[in-house]
């Protein structure tokens, strides 16, 4: 009985289709910067040249590259985001901002 449901577990595993992580390409001048409040994240709007204008970092989820200036204002970034998830700006009263998860990001080394 075991390996009947153990064969069973690996076929529906194989033959179930696997989702996709979309990578959005975004690029632009960092326009505001926005510290969250229960995630050690930031909330930044950009100026895009390309992809969303609004994006959220987070550290330990995103990564970063070359100069490190995430949090400058006027730093131009290119980078590639995924979904969109919550930013707590404030609890009361309760503000949240959604923008797309960095998965990699670069930033200029000055404005």
């Amino acid at each position: 009985m075991k390996n009947l449901l153990l064969i069973l577990l690996v076929v529906v595993f194989v033959l179930s289709p696997f989702q996709a992580k979309a990578q959005i390409p975004f690029g632009g001048k960092i326009t505001f910067v926005l510290p969250c409040l229960f995630q050690k994240a930031l909330y930044i709007r950009i100026n895009p040249v390309a992809g969303p204008e609004e994006l959220v970092f987070q550290e330990g989820a995103s990564i970063l590259h070359e100069y490190e200036q995430i949090g400058t204002l006027g730093v131009n970034v290119l980078g590639l985001a995924t979904v969109p998830i919550p930013c707590v700006v404030s609890i009361d009263p309760l503000f949240i901002l959604w923008g797309n998860l960095i998965y990699r990001v670069g930033t200029s080394l000055t404005p």
